[in-house]
């Protein structure tokens, strides 16, 4: 295996190329209903930003792929700007010139025919999008099967996996008697899950047969469902791991707290003490153990997520995820700052375009640098896609705060003025 999701750290030379394959992991794209084209264009956007932050990922000997619409001017010197913070506060990182760019449509075959000899392919998932760079039917079954939710929910009880209460179903039986017991059972307060992109798409909560149906209008009878018991937020912790999965070993590499912001999943809080209790850690290799039986395993080793919910001792496992996760790339940035228990904050936020020279101004006033401060930032990524909302022209950034939190929402405010990255002014750390 030369091409696959491997863990950050790979002594050899990497070829990253990361865009957006989940929804090609099940489906063919040109039978994408309307909600996976959106979702696809969305999940394109997405990757873009961790595209960038890529080049603090790898080593000078790297080289990372990424859309060539960074190379319009406006972005093509924002690019240069991040390379530059990278390497000021990271050291050596991969150069500008190892990086290739590449129209989203050719991205994969272009990126396949450039990867140097001997070069690993470093992927954010293995997919039926990037077959031209793995070139492998078979680890792209047990990419299908790692990253199903189906299969997890088949496979729990067997492999003594602790889960929330689970019914597989199909979209054709969700008003059966099964199904109708199982919501009558929890008091209608479920979550249900299909196939489809990471990041919290296509799992949503659901409260009767109508809400399911609804959701699922553009899906036939025969989609797969899954309903699952809808944990208690003011009980459980949602809690998410990156694991590396070798052929002879399995370890936790970070631990991350979900953030959520309007009940949507916007970043990771970390730190090197967040529980993790025997308990929680034997559930957690024992998921890594099943996942390598399926297959998921190399000499190099491979990234795979876990997110779980905790209630003191007590673990359930929702999700393994064959790929890398957004918060491999925080937690990967602690590692190169030597953090340690500091707190830390990373998110997703916007930016108006007319305002990025302050951001960047901001940016690097706050840049990361040893020593106590209130606190300090990293930038992670940027997208080149932008949106308009209420008449301004935004983009996505990828941010990190160091420290207390409270402080940076006051400095970036009397700078950026309101509105500006407004997503962190919704993140509360009342935990």
């Amino acid at each position: 295996m030369d091409a696959a999701p491997f863990a950050p750290g790979q002594e050899r030379p990497v070829f990253f190329a990361m865009c957006g394959d989940d929804c090609e992991l099940f489906f063919e794209r040109d039978q994408f209903n309307e909600k996976q084209q959106v979702e696809h264009r969305e999940n394109r956007d997405l990757t873009s930003l961790l595209q960038v932050a890529l080049m603090f990922m790898g080593k000078p000997a790297d080289h990372v792929a990424l859309f060539d619409t960074f190379l319009e001017p406006r972005w093509r010197g924002l690019l240069d700007t991040f390379n530059g913070l990278y390497r000021n506060i990271c050291g050596p990182v991969v150069p500008l010139e190892h990086c290739h760019f590449y129209p989203h449509e050719s991205f994969y075959p272009r990126a396949a025919a450039d990867r140097t000899l001997g070069a690993l392919a470093g992927l954010y998932m293995i997919s039926g999008s990037n077959k031209a760079v793995h070139q492998s039917d078979q680890h792209w079954l047990i990419s299908q099967a790692v990253n199903s939710k189906m299969r997890l929910a088949q496979d729990a009880p067997a492999y003594g996996i602790p889960t929330p209460e689970t019914l597989l179903t199909t979209k054709g039986d969700l008003g059966g008697p099964e199904a109708n017991a199982f919501l009558t059972r929890h008091n209608r307060q479920l979550m249900l899950k299909i196939k489809g992109l990471a990041g919290a798409r296509n799992v949503t909560p659901v409260q009767g047969v109508a809400e399911c149906e609804s959701y699922l209008d553009l899906f036939d009878a025969g989609t797969e469902v899954v309903l699952q018991e809808r944990l208690d937020t003011d009980e459980w912790t949602e809690m998410t791991v990156d694991l590396t999965v070798s052929d002879s070993n399995i370890e936790i590499t970070n631990v991350r707290r979900i953030l959520f912001a309007d009940g949507l999943w916007v970043g990771n809080y970390l730190r090197d003490d967040l529980p993790l209790s025997d308990r929680h850690r034997e559930a957690l290799l024992n998921v890594g153990a099943y996942v390598r039986s399926l297959g998921y395993r190399a000499p190099e080793g491979l990234n795979c997520g876990i997110d779980y919910f905790t209630n003191g001792d007590d673990i359930r496992i929702i999700e393994t995820n064959a790929r890398w996760t957004g918060g491999l790339f925080p937690a990967w940035m602690r590692k190169r700052l030597k953090l340690g228990n500091r707190p830390t904050v990373s998110f997703f936020d916007s930016i108006s375009v007319d305002r990025l020279a302050e951001y960047q101004a901001f940016a690097e006033a706050h840049l990361h640098r040893p020593g106590e401060q209130p606190f300090s930032a990293v930038p992670l990524g940027f997208s080149p896609y932008t949106f308009t909302m209420d008449g301004r022209e935004l983009l996505f950034i990828w941010q990190m705060v160091i420290g207390d939190l409270e402080a940076f929402k006051q400095a970036k405010h009397s700078v950026l003025g309101p509105g500006e990255m407004a997503t962190a002014d919704k993140i509360t750390l009342d935990f």
